[in-house]
C-alpha cells in the first residue's frame, strides 16, 4: 500500500489463523520478524490438540502464483532479525503446515482518557505538573519548548492513567516508585516517576496508543499508524540519570508499549475514523447531558474511564 485512506485499514501485514483475522501491523521497514513474533506470541496462544506447537507465518499467494513464498519460522531462525515482510500470512504449524488453533492470551487491553492536570485545582495535580514542567522544559519527543513562559500546547502526561488506578495497584508498580517529594500519597500514581512532558498533540496520541516508546530499543519510538511521523524518534530522557528518584520508570513505559500491542496488532484490522466534533471527546470540557455519553458503547466507556479517573485522584 501506498498509504492509508478512510478505506483502507491501517496495517500492510495481515496474519490469520483458521480464515480468521487475529493480528497484523503496518511494517515500517524496521520491525523484525522476531519482534512481530513476539507480539503476537503476547496475544495468542497456538496449539494443535491443545498442547503447545511450533508455529510458523506462511505467507499466502494467488492460485497459481510460481513465487516463493515468504515463511517467517520459529525465533531461533538464523532469519529472525530480518526485516518482517508485508502481505497477508496465515500461521501453521511449522514444517508440517497444518493448521492452529488460536487462544487468548491473559493479556486484556486497557483503554484510556487523557490524564489532564489543568482542570483540577488540587494541590496534587499542580504539584504534579509543575513538577515536570521543572525537571523535562520540553516536550521530551519533539523538543518543542514553552514560549515566553507560555506553557501552552505543553502538557504534563501521565505515563500509567490515573483511570486505572486499581491496576495499578495489582501489578505492584506503586512498589517501584521512589521519588519522595511531598504530595506524591500513598499509591504514588500522581510521582513525577509516572510522567514525562509532551506536547499535547503527542500527548493525544499517546494515551490513544498511536504510538509507543520501546524502552529495550533505547527508548524509540513505534508509530503504529501508516504516516509514521513519529516513528523512529527517541524518548530524550538525557537530563535524568539513570537510577534517579526522578527518572520516569522502564516498567512503565513498557506497560504502555505493551498496550499498544494489545490495541494496535491484536485482533482484526479497523479503520479509523475521525471523532465526531464533540465535547465527549474533551476531558476537559465534558457535558453529561451529551447523548453521545450514553447511547453508544464507546461513548459510555470514556464516561466510565473519565469518572474512574476523577475518583481515583480524590482517593490516589
Amino acid at each position: 500500500m501506498a498509504g492509508a485512506t478512510e478505506t483502507q485499514p491501517f496495517r500492510n501485514i495481515f496474519v490469520f489463523s483458521k480464515g480468521e483475522e487475529i493480528g497484523g501491523l503496518w511494517q515500517h521497514g524496521d520491525m523484525s520478524k522476531r519482534g512481530f513474533r513476539e507480539m503476537l506470541e503476547y496475544c495468542w496462544h497456538f496449539e494443535m490438540e491443545g498442547k503447545p506447537v511450533a508455529w510458523s507465518l506462511v505467507e499466502r499467494r494467488e492460485p497459481g502464483s510460481v513465487q516463493e513464498r515468504s515463511v517467517v519460522g520459529p525465533a531461533g531462525n538464523e532469519a529472525a532479525d530480518e526485516a518482517m515482510p508485508t502481505g497477508t500470512f496465515d500461521v501453521l504449524t511449522d514444517g508440517t503446515w497444518q493448521p492452529v488453533d488460536h487462544l487468548t492470551t491473559p493479556h486484556r487491553y486497557y483503554p484510556r482518557t487523557l490524564s489532564l492536570n489543568s482542570s483540577s485545582s488540587s494541590l496534587r495535580s499542580s504539584t504534579f505538573t509543575d513538577r515536570i514542567r521543572e525537571r523535562d522544559r520540553r516536550c521530551l519527543i519533539t523538543g518543542d519548548r514553552p514560549f515566553r513562559g507560555q506553557w501552552k500546547g505543553l502538557q504534563a502526561a501521565h505515563i500509567f492513567p490515573r483511570a486505572h488506578l486499581d491496576r495499578w495497584r495489582t501489578c505492584g508498580f506503586g512498589r517501584l516508585v521512589e521519588d519522595t517529594g511531598r504530595h506524591v500519597a500513598d499509591a504514588k500514581i500522581d510521582s513525577i516517576q509516572n510522567g514525562f512532558l509532551l506536547r499535547s498533540d503527542v500527548h493525544d496520541h499517546f494515551a490513544a496508543h498511536f504510538f509507543a516508546i520501546d524502552v529495550d530499543r533505547g527508548y524509540t519510538i513505534y508509530d503504529f499508524s501508516p504516516f509514521g511521523r513519529m516513528h523512529g524518534e527517541r524518548l530524550d530522557l538525557d537530563h535524568v540519570e539513570l537510577g534517579s528518584s526522578e527518572r520516569p520508570l522502564d516498567a512503565l513505559l513498557r506497560d504502555h508499549f505493551w498496550q499498544a500491542v494489545l490495541a494496535n496488532v491484536k485482533g482484526a484490522s479497523e479503520v479509523y475514523h475521525d471523532e465526531p466534533e464533540d465535547d465527549w471527546t474533551n476531558t476537559d470540557t465534558l457535558h453529561l447531558e451529551n447523548d453521545a455519553l450514553h447511547k453508544t458503547d464507546k461513548g459510555r466507556l470514556r464516561l466510565e474511564l473519565e469518572l474512574g479517573s476523577r475518583l481515583n485522584h480524590l482517593v490516589s
